[in-house]
């Protein structure tokens, strides 16, 4: 099995781990999260279990079966509006039934990394959906 696999087989049973009621630890890729969660934190990630997160709650949503880990930046007639906080746009919107954990822990190289997540989330939300924190890095990062 390709490197592809291995992590869509991964990604996978992590969702079906949340969906059980089971904490799981995952190894973050891609930069739509960034700085909060970099290419290669680890995540902990604690199942909802028919709790519903709260606005600016880091979130792993499976929306069309793709497991993401973005921002919750505000509720859409009940479905939940996620967005990585330096993304393009936001996601789809996610129906209550594909929000499956929210991250209460990240590491990063094996020390834990305290940013965004807590009383703070809820400005970084509202940021979040503007798009104005890909506006900063984008200006941040010259481009």
């Amino acid at each position: 099995m390709g490197e592809q696999g291995g992590q869509e087989l991964r990604l996978s049973l992590a969702a079906e781990l949340l969906r059980g009621g089971t904490p799981v630890r995952l190894e973050v890729t891609g930069h739509s999260m960034s700085p909060l969660l970099r290419s290669g934190d680890v995540v902990t990630i604690e199942p909802l279990a028919g709790r519903r997160p709260s606005l600016g709650d880091v979130v792993a949503a499976a929306p069309g079966g793709r497991l993401l880990v973005h921002r919750l930046v505000g509720w859409d007639r009940g479905r939940a509006l996620c967005r990585g906080d330096v993304a393009a746009e936001a996601d789809p919107t996610t129906s209550p039934e594909d929000m499956l954990g929210k991250v209460t822990r990240v590491e990063r190289r094996g020390r834990h990394v305290r940013f965004g997540l807590g009383v703070e989330r809820l400005p970084i939300a509202l940021l979040s959906r503007l798009g104005l924190l890909r506006a900063a890095a984008r200006v941040r990062h010259g481009r």
